[in-house]
Order: structure tokens, then sequence, then C-alpha cells
């Protein structure tokens, strides 16, 4: 923590001899011939501490250090495919880096929402990093994210909600696509499709756990209609034969 490295040991009643070890990793800011010197302090709060260290020469390299360049893959995915107008659903973009040590730079998610989805607002996150790993920004109708870079080949997640619309009532289908880019520029273009569903009833019938209350309403009021005049036509015939009888 806080590039100190603790160890402690609760007491220690034998002779043997104990290691920590760990690795650092020579970084720019070394200079070369200037030692580097890494003191450690051991302290058993009854004798003196002892502060042994180990300097090292850093060396200018041979040749630039190599960075592999890594391939990603990239998939989109929507949790509910068939919502009815009026429902929240919520999309996911993942991006991995494909080859072990190797380096994906300059990764940017694009994604304009199409017509029949309004965006959420508030709901743009990063499932799998912290802020400071991925720049997040939604404007204009546009989802952004961007890397500066993916080191690992760990799956990386954004996540945003939207609401399916009125303008969707008419859409067979409303296809959603992200575009993704990194520095090797050859975009790729996941893509998740729904098919908006009518918020009352898809079909000449009501279907089970739909909201039916228009249509059952109407179907209510038509039945009253007929009922009533049918027993005004079935009193006027009775008339008609009291009279004629």
């Amino acid at each position: 923590a806080d590039n100190k490295v603790v160890a402690e040991y609760k007491n220690i009643k034998d002779t043997k001899t104990r290691s920590l070890v760990f690795k650092v990793k020579v970084n720019s800011e070394a200079v070369a011939g200037t030692p580097i010197v890494n003191q450690a302090v051991i302290d058993d709060h009854t004798n003196p501490p002892d502060r042994p260290e180990v300097p090292i020469v850093p060396e200018k390299p041979d040749k630039p250090r190599e960075t592999n360049v890594g391939k990603i893959i990239t998939e989109k995915l929507v949790d509910n495919k068939t919502p009815k107008i009026g429902e929240i659903i919520t999309y996911r973009i993942t991006v991995k880096n494909s080859i072990q040590d190797s380096t994906v730079k300059e990764v940017s998610i694009k994604d304009q929402l199409p017509v029949g989805l309004t965006f959420i607002e508030g709901s743009l996150i990063s499932e799998t990093d912290h802020l400071s790993n991925v720049k997040l920004e939604y404007k204009n109708g546009t989802i952004s994210a961007f890397y500066p870079e993916i080191a690992d080949t760990k799956v990386h997640v954004i996540q945003f909600k939207t609401r399916v619309n009125k303008d969707a009532e008419n859409k067979k289908t409303i296809t959603n696509i992200a575009n993704i880019k990194d520095e090797s520029k050859k975009p790729q273009s996941p893509s998740a499709e729904i098919k908006p569903q009518n918020k009352w009833y898809d079909g000449l019938f009501p279907q089970t756990g739909e909201n039916n209350t228009i249509i059952f309403s109407f179907i209510g009021s038509l039945i009253s209609i007929v009922g009533v005049s049918m027993v005004v036509t079935i009193r006027k015939k009775i008339s008609i034969l009291k009279d004629f009888n």
C-alpha cells in the first residue's frame, strides 16, 4: 500500500531464517548510471531497528522494449429482445484483448442510439473498470467510452439503459450498432436487435400478462351495447304481439 511493502510477524520463537520476496520494475524515472537505494526498516520494538539496504545502478537498455500489439474482440448484448413500448432495457458492450502479454491502445467506443430508444440519464457505467481507466460520456444521443490502453486479457464491460419510446410502435425491429476502434484503425461493429411489442396487445386478442385495460374496457362496452339493443328489440316484439292479440 502507498508504494510500501509491509510484513509483520506476531512472534518468532526459533532460529530459522525467514525471507520476504517481492518484485519491482525499473521504470522510466530511473536515470542510467545513478544508483537507486532500496532500504528496509526492521523493528522488533525492543532493540534498535536494522536498516539493511541494496543499491542498484540502472543501465540504458540495449534496445527499446518491444510491446506486442494485441487484438480486441467485441460483443454487444441486450437483456430483453422483445420489450414493450415504455419498458427499460439494458445494453452491454464488451471489449477484450485476445492476445496474452500484449497491449491494445486507444480503444474508442461510439454508440449512437437509433430512433425508438431514449437514454436513461445516469445509467452509463463501467462494470469492470475504475473511472481512471475509462472515460465515459453521453452527448447528443451518442454513448462514448475511451480506454487509453488495454494491457490485459480481461473482459471490459460498459453498460447503459434506454427506454423504448413511442417512435418504436411501428417498427418491426430496432438494431443498435456500436462502432469500436483502436490504434489499428480497423473498426468493429457489434450490434444487438430488439423487436418492440405493442404496449397493450399484440394481435387481435390480448396476451396473458399484458396490460389489457383498454381492450377489456372496449369489449365490455361492446357487450353492454349489444345486450341493451337485444333487450329493447325483444321488448318491442313482445309489445307488438300483445297489440296483435
